[in-house]
């Protein structure tokens, strides 16, 4: 429960509206954000704190953001052709197989990578940890036999 001030209230202003939204940022939104190389610069403040001229929203990995995007871009891109193969009545398991391996390479990858960064953020580490869960998931599911007929 957030604790709101009374100058919040008097002022008319509600902070729920940017708690939800910033809850309900997908992916995709996340993702832009921490790969975004702008400079988002700082207003000076009126205390005795020396002023900082700017300051630079760390990636999660160190300054080479296009390759984190291409590996994320490729993993979710192995997930959708995994998810349509297993929609396609006409395709076998066998032929599905593949993809799924590479699926699982490719999402332990990504997750070694960059989970253990230092610079990673704890929202976007929890989004590959859950990628990693479910890839995980799929991969046990397909060889107990799940989707056997």
């Amino acid at each position: 429960m957030k604790i709101i001030s009374p100058e919040h209230l008097s002022s008319g202003r509600s902070t729920c509206t940017k708690i939800r939204h910033s809850r309900s940022a997908g992916f995709h939104d996340l993702l832009q954000q921490y790969t975004s190389t702008e400079q988002i610069p700082v207003t000076p403040s009126a205390g005795t704190l020396p002023e900082i001229s700017s300051v630079h929203t760390p990636g999660p990995i160190n300054s080479d953001a296009r390759a984190f995007k291409s590996a994320t871009d490729t993993t979710l891109d192995l997930f959708d052709s995994y998810i349509r193969q297993l929609n396609d009545p006409e395709t076998k398991l066998k032929e599905i197989e593949p993809t799924l391996k590479n699926l699982v390479n490719q999402a332990e990858s990504l997750h070694s990578i960059y989970v253990d960064s230092d610079t990673c953020p704890p929202q976007l580490k929890q989004l590959l940890d859950h990628l990693l869960m479910e890839t995980k998931l799929e991969q046990i599911k397909f060889q107990r036999g799940d989707y056997v007929d």
